[in-house]
């Protein structure tokens, strides 16, 4: 094993809502000061127009011609040659694989890993995230959390690039001043979920010289100019479930501003410090609030020589209380012959939100596997089809047998209109009740804000387990079919747990047999023919319950289709 200093960079993203800049606000975040750098020159803006957009890369085309780098003038480093830096946003429940074939290159050839763990501040750890994050950190010397922009690193992603033009992306890279590259051969919208086979990955390796990542200080603060005055006239203007819009008067002398948080906050250190901007920033959206919390803010001007001012003014903010708690609230789906529209309200800013179309209770390993949701910590449904961005993906995972875990693994099939109104998100998928039942969804949302699963229908009022003979071979089903054909069906409260009601029925043959009835945990139970039939189709047909499975009734009752020795 090659030794080696591993940086893991966790991003926080600052991203962009209804026009104004967004800033994630968390005081675990800690502050960041502003460095001449970041005042508003032209360079400054021209990279910030390039690097707005966060997946700006190119695309290397077959026959694509690279040009004639002997006019570009090579980067002049201190700090060795290039290196590559990985985004690896790649779920370590997905590729169990891949963080460790990352942790095990040589760091002077692959010095820089990007995690997108996504599950934000305050929120529960994720387990899987955090078991590989630590190895890394174990095994390295340091592991760095918010990092600022800097324009000082230009890190280029050419997407689609085949193993053989690895080594001439790579060269021409370096000859146009890039000493942080990324190199995947997947494509758009996300080449990042996945690492590049060994072969492709060395021959990566092979084209980079190799080095440490540029870390100098950053620049110092102007000296010229006055004292920055005080802030006036800092305001709210609309404020949501998780954001706030602020707003203040320019200050005469300011470089910047930063935005406080608390009623008495400090101005010693950055402890108190939300955000910081410059000087020709004086509207910012504050993310990443808890819905129905109180928030005090205050602003001060930075001027020369990095001297802060006085603070403003407080203004305070009440955010908006979620709907029993709910971040994900009115989701549908309206499902035609070859289309089908899922709408939702989405309260909170995610990084991730997907929609799955499930058809059972838990998954056939061995004749229909598929990606499984938790719907509860034991509990699961099986999904074929997943939307992610505007991407419709099918399954196609192959689980080795015996069963352990399933393989990440998707291919696109279509794209899926999104539309935004407010905080109502439409997808539009090309397919509907021809291919599968798209009534049958799931929306699972992720990073920034607690995940939450939600699901139509209620996934959680079905469970597909039973005696253990009902994984036998045989004529159980048959059985099932003949009991619930049976019964007496009219509206009439003719089963029962109580009195001297039959529960159910059953058919069998001598000792197999399946039983079709209705089962109280210390309740009283009643239900009609009618009523007893529909909740074994939905058994069937929505749970997706191939042989023994029960429905709860909600109110403490439960119909059940089980193996039963003898009618």
């Amino acid at each position: 094993m090659h030794p080696f200093r591993l940086w893991l960079l966790l991003f926080s993203l600052i991203s962009s809502t209804r026009g104004y800049p967004q800033r994630i606000t968390t005081p675990a975040f800690g502050a960041h000061a502003i460095f001449e750098r970041d005042l508003g020159s032209d360079f400054a803006q021209v990279l910030d127009t390039f690097l707005s957009e966060p997946t700006c890369s190119a695309s290397f085309q077959d026959g694509m011609s690279l040009g004639d780098p002997s006019s570009d003038t090579p980067p002049n480093s201190n700090n060795g040659g290039q290196q590559l830096a990985i985004a690896s946003y790649i779920n370590p429940l997905a590729d169990p694989d891949a963080w460790p074939r990352l942790i095990g290159y040589p760091t002077e050839k692959l010095s820089i890993l990007v995690a997108s763990v996504v599950n934000g501040p305050d929120v529960a750890s994720d387990h899987n995230w955090a078991s590989v994050i630590e190895e890394a950190s174990f095994r390295v010397e340091t592991v760095i959390g918010y990092v600022a922009k800097d324009l000082r690193k230009i890190w280029h992603i050419i997407y689609n690039v085949p193993e053989s033009e690895v080594g001439r992306v790579a060269k021409l890279a370096r000859e146009r001043g890039a000493g942080l590259l990324e190199i995947p051969n997947d494509i758009m919208p996300n080449p990042y979920d996945n690492l590049p086979g060994e072969s492709c990955m060395k021959a990566q390796m092979d084209a980079v010289e190799g080095g440490k990542p540029l870390n100098e200080d950053p620049d110092p603060f102007p000296t010229s100019g006055g004292v920055a005055a005080t802030p006036q006239g800092l305001g709210a203007g609309s404020t949501d479930f998780s954001s706030t819009h602020l707003t203040w008067d320019a200050s005469s002398f300011a470089i910047g501003y930063e935005i406080f948080i608390g009623e008495s906050p400090s101005l010693i250190g950055c402890g108190s410090v939300v955000a910081s901007v410059p000087a020709y920033m004086t509207v910012i959206v504050l993310g990443n609030l808890s819905p129905g919390t109180s928030y005090t803010f205050h602003v001060a001007a930075i001027g020369a020589g990095g001297i802060r001012s006085a603070l403003s003014s407080k203004v305070i903010v009440q955010t908006m209380a979620l709907p029993d708690g709910m971040t994900v609230i009115d989701h549908k789906s309206t499902p035609s012959t070859t289309s089908t529209v899922v709408q939702a309200n989405i309260l909170v800013p995610y990084a991730f939100v997907r929609v799955y179309i499930w058809d059972s209770i838990e998954c056939d390993w061995e004749t229909n596997p598929g990606w499984p949701v938790n719907f509860a910590s034991a509990n699961y449904v099986c999904t074929h089809y997943m939307v992610e961005g505007e991407t419709l993906y099918k399954y196609n995972g192959k689980p080795s047998l015996p069963f352990t875990n399933a393989p990440w693994s998707w291919e696109s099939i279509g794209s899926v209109p999104i539309t935004t109104n407010s905080y109502r998100t439409t997808w539009t998928l090309p397919i509907g009740l021809s291919t599968t039942d798209t009534s049958k969804f799931l929306i699972q949302t992720q990073g920034y804000a607690p995940a939450e699963v939600v699901s139509k229908p209620d996934p959680s009022k079905y469970d597909c387990s039973g005696s253990s003979m009902c994984s036998s071979s045989g004529q159980i089903l048959k059985y099932c079919d003949q009991a619930v054909n049976s019964l007496v069906r009219d509206d009439t409260l003719t089963y029962g747990t109580f009195g001297d009601r039959n529960s159910g029925n059953c058919k069998g043959a001598g000792a197999q047999a399946c039983g079709v009835f209705l089962k109280g945990d210390g309740y009283d139970c009643e239900i009609s023919g009618n009523n007893m039939w529909f909740a074994y189709q939905n058994i069937r047909e929505i749970g997706g319950c191939k042989k023994c499975g029960s429905y709860d009734l909600g109110n403490g009752c439960k119909v059940v289709i089980d193996y039963v020795t003898g009618c």
